[in-house]
């Protein structure tokens, strides 16, 4: 429905910056990086990107209708997707 109400897409999306936001301080302290570091930036807005694409995977899903199989299917997509990210993250520079 955000995709196709400008109003809620716009609302949306300044929840997902204020998400972003809050994952660059948890990412920040957590490398021991100023959370404005473009290294430490970069990352929040890759798992931004996970958790909105999941978001609107499940968001779609629940047009369609939800099963305990397509959630199931959904959180394995995340937590590889996750898992990815930060074992990229976690590659030496």
């Amino acid at each position: 429905m955000t995709h196709d109400e400008p109003a809620l897409r716009a609302a949306y999306l300044v929840l997902r910056e204020r998400a972003e936001d809050a994952l660059a301080e948890v990412l920040a302290r957590r490398l021991g990086q100023p959370a404005d570091a473009i290294e430490v930036r970069v990352q929040a807005a890759a798992m931004s990107a996970v958790l909105r694409v999941a978001t609107d995977d499940v968001a779609q899903a629940a047009v369609e209708g939800v099963t305990t199989e397509t959630l199931e299917r959904h959180r394995e997509q995340m937590a590889s997707a996750v898992n990815r990210v930060l074992r990229g993250l976690s590659q030496p520079r």
